[in-house]
């Protein structure tokens, strides 16, 4: 049974990073596979979990097991969050750069990805509940991802009683709390 995953924010604080790195990095070893991962996300992330202080706008989180409170292995994809972004009417959350471990370029498990995707998903609404944003967004970055969000948007849309809505609008998964459960 896979354990429950949970989105937990990586700072300075914690020491996630260095234990996310080192996790991935043995990926790409048991593979026989150098890093592929993009330079420039591992290392503005990197950069952004190793600043002092937390920036109440914008931080990196971990889909990871969870114990106590505390991310635990398997880390299974991270995620750069803005919260409240510059120049929108109200308060958002923003998911963008969201990336699965690189052990599933190696792997066929489509339900575990999927998993991960919907553990985005739920930690981003926890997120948007916690600071009061009614919208949430994820950019979906590959064709897995635009399946994923068209197929969450189609069965959030077919739910009764739903507390919020859903559509993909481009490359854009938009959940939408400002209707307060109704449908639109």
């Amino acid at each position: 049974m896979a354990s429950k995953l949970q989105l937990l924010q990586v700072t300075a604080a914690n020491g996630l990073w260095a234990k996310v790195r080192a996790a991935w990095e043995k990926q790409y070893k048991e593979h026989h596979t150098p890093s592929e991962y993009p330079t420039t996300f591992l290392d503005h992330a990197e950069k952004i979990c190793k600043e002092d202080g937390l920036d109440p706008k914008y931080g990196v989180y971990l889909v990871s097991g969870e114990r106590n409170g505390v991310a635990a292995p398997p880390y299974e994809g991270l995620v750069h969050v803005n919260f409240k972004f510059p120049g929108t009417k109200n308060g958002e959350i923003r998911l963008v750069w969201a990336r699965v471990a690189p052990r599933y370029q190696f792997v066929e498990e489509p339900y575990r990805i999927a998993e991960i995707q919907a553990a985005f998903i739920n930690g981003a609404l926890h997120l948007a509940e916690r600071h009061n944003s009614p919208v949430v967004k994820m950019f979906l970055n590959s064709p897995a991802d635009h399946a994923f969000g068209r197929n969450f948007a189609l069965f959030a849309s077919n739910l009764p009683d739903m507390k919020f809505t859903a559509s993909v609008r481009g490359s854009w998964l938009h959940i939408d709390k400002g209707g307060h459960g109704k449908r639109r």
